[in-house]
């Protein structure tokens, strides 16, 4: 134990198994946080003390179901103890207290994508599953705290669980023997598995492909803020810190968007190239444009590109507007 920390025995919140198993560790360095260690889920992980005493129950349930699916998705990439690489907090802000080195995770954005249907719930509790199938012919025994793989509400969950592997089952994705007791993932369960494990790429933002130019600044932060009025990160690569080169490290970004917002008030060919890509991609291209540049029979946007229903706005208040409706309704 390091000089200057406390160490107590109590429930862990992952498994909530008693108190003999589980240890929380406190450095007065980093006071608001607490290092947690469970020796039967074997799960290991820095907390903000205040989710600890979550007031609201369901709440406290669904943030720990999150961290749960974070450390399991992340495990084979972990190469020794988290201690230091991951911290986990719930604020809208960064507490001025953690390291900037650390692996911080908000569960305050992560709450934003909580399962909140029924589909949602299946495909996320099918991959944490997989992990978990370690060969083409193990078998998954049920346990203490098998209902975190199923997203479950609260520690009092036979039924949702007996109804998740329900679900489950007659999608095909699973078999199951021994009254629902041991499970195993069938071949269209592992195809299933392939097309959700591509889908962890993406991220919640929008790529912004558009001119640099003094005179478009105000068409990239109308951008900016109806991305994130809706809900998303705007990505712009001129705003990247990176030292890799410029074009990979875009297509990178654009793989792992949800969506593309392309501006052609401006000419700016790179801004098509990147549209194309993404197009091919299968990603949501959105495009912008001035009407004044638009009805200009010298400046109006390539023909190719101009097929698509363009967003036609009068000033930078009315691209807001227009910009955000039309990510609310096209990107899902």
């Amino acid at each position: 134990m390091q000089k200057g920390t406390k160490m107590e025995r109590f429930v862990c919140p992952i498994c909530l198994k008693d108190n003999q198993s589980c240890t929380k560790e406190t450095n007065n360095m980093l006071s608001e946080f607490s290092y947690v260690k469970c020796n039967v889920c074997h799960m290991s992980f820095n907390i903000a003390d205040d989710i600890l005493v979550l007031d609201n129950p369901t709440l406290r349930y669904s943030l720990f179901n999150l961290i749960f699916e974070f450390l399991i998705l992340h495990r084979k990439k972990a190469i020794s103890d988290i201690r230091v690489k991951c911290i986990f907090y719930y604020d809208d802000t960064v507490p001025s207290k953690i390291e900037q080195s650390a692996n911080i995770i908000n569960l305050f954005d992560l709450m934003r994508n909580y399962p909140s249907n029924v589909i949602e719930r299946t495909n996320r509790s099918l991959l944490l599953l997989s992990v978990l199938h370690e060969t083409i012919d193990s078998t998954i025994t049920k346990d203490l705290y098998f209902g975190r793989f199923l997203f479950c509400t609260s520690f009092v969950q036979n039924k949702e669980i007996d109804k998740m592997l329900e679900f489950l089952s007659g999608l095909g994705y699973i078999d199951c023997f021994f009254n629902k007791e041991t499970i195993s993932l069938t071949f269209k369960g592992w195809q299933k598995v392939i097309e959700l494990s591509e889908r962890l790429n993406v991220v919640d933002q929008g790529f912004i492909a558009m001119s640099y130019s003094d005179e478009a600044k105000p068409i990239m932060e109308a951008f900016r803020e109806a991305i994130s009025a809706s809900g998303y990160k705007a990505q712009i690569m001129s705003e990247k810190e990176h030292n890799h080169q410029i074009v990979p490290e875009m297509f990178y970004e654009i793989e792992r968007s949800k969506f593309m917002i392309v501006d052609v008030t401006y000419q700016n060919y790179g801004a098509y190239y990147e549209a194309g890509y993404a197009q091919a991609l299968g990603k949501e291209v959105i495009v912008c444009c001035s009407e004044e540049v638009f009805h200009d029979p010298n400046r109006k946007p390539h023909f190719d590109i101009s097929q698509k229903p363009i967003i036609i706005w009068k000033d930078v208040d009315d691209l807001k507007q227009r910009l955000k409706c039309r990510i609310e309704a096209t990107v899902h």
